[in-house]
């Protein structure tokens, strides 16, 4: 489990780490968690294959945990229907910051880059993602 956790960290540091927006929107922001599992994804070498989970606050702070373990603190912000993520800390954070559009329905998020650089980042965040508190 350390040595997958370890992989996943590195595959995202090479290229970056994630996370979302959604249903908040509307009420002046994103808030809450949302959460995806992948499987039987060999891009990376499988580094991101698990369970993530994005928890968004309303003062603009974000964590991201794999497998539950923390691996990214960062800062976010929204323009429109446009999120950016950045300000990133953690064995799974970004140099650069990556930005998305927003699209949600029901508890469904989806996440579109715009520009993101961070590989881990795009590969977490290309899947669809469910509001879970």
């Amino acid at each position: 489990m350390r040595r997958r956790l370890t992989v996943a960290a590195a595959a995202i540091t090479t290229c970056c780490s994630v996370w979302p927006a959604a249903p908040a929107l509307a009420a002046g922001g994103l808030t809450g968690k949302f959460a995806t599992t992948i499987k039987g994804d060999a891009s990376l070498h499988g580094a991101l294959n698990g369970r993530w989970v994005l928890g968004f606050t309303k003062a603009g702070a974000y964590t991201i945990t794999f497998n539950g373990a923390t691996v990214v603190r960062g800062r976010f912000s929204i323009a429109g229907s446009t999120v950016s993520f950045g300000h990133e800390s953690g064995p799974a954070s970004c140099a650069t910051p990556g930005r998305y559009t927003i699209k949600t329905s029901g508890r469904t998020l989806r996440l579109k880059r715009i520009s993101d650089a961070c590989n881990g980042r795009m590969g977490v965040l290309g899947h669809t993602l469910t509001k879970i508190g």
